[in-house]
């Protein structure tokens, strides 16, 4: 030790310099015999999982499906499920029970409808009226009416009062009768008017009443009702016109339109 340093002594154990010769062939026999052993357990690993994208090559490559023949099936499928599922029209219909018209007409429009609403009633004086003598008198639509009783009591009980009338086979008379007396009169209905309005049309009016007064028909009339409105329609009248939807008291021209249309697509 240098007499003049004054740097401290510090007591620690010294670290001999490393022999980098001796190391690094040590490194070398090491991971020469770590990658001879590793090589049959490398080589088994790829025998039992090859890589996924080898898997996606090898169906692409060995079995490419021809497109026409891959695709006609499911068309085939599609087709028949479509034949086979009922469409709106057909659901609506299924429990529908007071039609005008021919029945295998090309055309079938349906209403839905209140006996207390002003606008059915404008509809049945004047479009319904033309829609009879241009279509369903002449064979080319069939007319369905479905009951949408929502504008009260009165409304439920006038309902209840057309089916009781079509016991008789006067639906439809009283029906009209109910739209002509609303937008001309607009008399409250109740059990003894509504017996009256049916014995002037001819109907037998103790068994009119006698039905009127059982409630029979109360519980069709809120079916057809919560059907309706659970298909969307939400106010009267409504239409479906081979399935095209229908709101509110359209001219006669909007529904000639769309007959004309439907009768064309059909060939008629």
């Amino acid at each position: 030790m240098d007499p003049t340093d004054n740097t401290p002594t510090v007591n620690a154990t010294k670290v001999p310099p490393p022999n980098y010769g001796v190391s690094l062939t040590i490194m070398f026999f090491v991971g020469v015999l770590i990658g001879f052993l590793g090589r049959p357990l490398m080589m088994k690993n790829e025998n039992v999982a090859q890589p996924p994208e080898q898997k996606i090559v090898e169906v692409v490559v060995t079995a490419t499906p021809d497109p026409n023949q891959a695709t006609a099936p499911a068309k085939v499928a599609e087709a028949d499920q479509a034949k086979s599922a009922p469409s709106l029209m057909d659901m609506v219909l299924a429990d529908a029970r007071h039609f005008q018209g021919n029945e295998n007409a090309t055309v079938t429009l349906i209403e839905f409808s209140d006996f207390r609403c002003g606008y059915c009633g404008r509809f049945t004086a004047e479009t319904l009226k033309q829609i009879r003598q241009e279509y369903i008198e002449t064979g080319k639509v069939r007319f369905v009416f479905k009951h949408l009783a929502f504008l009260g009591p009165e409304s439920v009980q006038a309902a209840e009062a057309t089916e009781c009338a079509s016991e008789q086979d006067k639906f439809w008379l009283f029906h009209d009768y109910l739209f002509q007396d609303l937008i001309t009169n607009h008399t409250a209905l109740n059990v003894e008017v509504l017996t009256s309005m049916a014995e002037k049309l001819g109907l037998q009016a103790s068994s009119f009443k006698t039905c009127l007064d059982s409630g029979r028909y109360s519980g069709r009339i809120s079916q057809d009702t919560m059907a309706a409105q659970g298909m969307g329609v939400r106010g009267t009248p409504g239409f479906l016109v081979n399935g095209v939807f229908l709101s509110g008291a359209q001219p006669f021209e909007v529904f000639q339109q769309i007959i004309e249309e439907k009768l064309k697509a059909s060939g008629k």
